[in-house]
């Protein structure tokens, strides 16, 4: 239901419930008026006294009924303003004040948290519109941190798998040294050439560790990830203290 509709139903249901007793004590009193004075005029003979007194209660009655009108007009005033108000600060205060309370939250870092959506109005509408705005800002601040991240461990990867290659290449070099010094017999036997292989073979898988790492983190960047679900649980917390 928009806003402006309920504002309306509103006004219109205070006015037409007012206007009700109004008129419902309107007619009591006539009717009381008129049975008084009916039993009168029937029980007493001198009708120019009944005049009079009809005249008195008549005009008495018409005061009574001014009174009433005019008590019942700012009785509706003052029902219409408490009415608004109190329908204000539920559909429209509450809601920006938790709307401000959440852009808080932005201010510090945090871009998960959901504003609680209480109504289907315009402001809903508007809340809505704010969650998703900052589920698409979180999931963007992620995407260029994880960006970020693989771009520095690329370079810094890249500059150590040419280390590696280098050391692996100054290592096959003096593998072959020893072997054509020591000969192929004596080089099969050789704890220290065993030893050299092996630092050997652990330099050369180290692009290929680099790579495995480096293709997981870009699979994590690469799968879907739903807004608002990382820290979920802190966000209820957090929405208590702006309710507050």
């Amino acid at each position: 239901m928009k806003l402006k509709t309920k504002l309306l139903l509103a006004s219109s249901l205070i006015v037409l419930v007012v206007l009700g007793l109004s008129e419902g004590i309107g007619y009591r009193m006539t009717s009381q008026f008129l049975s008084e004075h009916e039993v009168r005029m029937a029980s007493e003979m001198n009708h120019g006294t009944v005049l009079g007194d009809l005249r008195q209660g008549r005009q008495a009655l018409l005061v009574n009924l001014t009174t009433l009108h005019t008590f019942h007009g700012i009785f509706t005033i003052i029902a219409l303003i408490l009415a608004l108000n109190t329908l204000w600060s539920r559909t429209v205060l509450g809601p920006l004040n938790d709307l401000l309370c959440h852009i808080n939250y932005m201010r510090r870092g945090n871009w998960e948290t959901p504003v609680p959506v209480r109504s289907k109005d315009e402001i809903g509408e508007l809340t809505e519109a704010f969650n998703e705005l900052g589920g698409q800002l979180t999931l963007t601040v992620h995407q260029y941190g994880t960006t970020s991240k693989l771009s520095a461990m690329a370079l810094l990867g890249q500059s150590m798998v040419k280390k590696a290659l280098s050391a692996a290449e100054l290592l096959r070099a003096s593998e072959d040294q020893i072997k054509s010094t020591r000969g192929f017999e004596e080089s099969a036997t050789d704890p220290e050439l065993a030893r050299l292989q092996l630092a050997i073979q652990m330099v050369e898988e180290i692009p290929l560790l680099f790579d495995a790492e480096f293709q997981h983190q870009l699979s994590l960047l690469a799968a879907p990830r739903t807004p608002g679900t990382v820290g979920s649980q802190a966000a209820s917390g957090r929405t208590n203290e702006c309710t507050q």
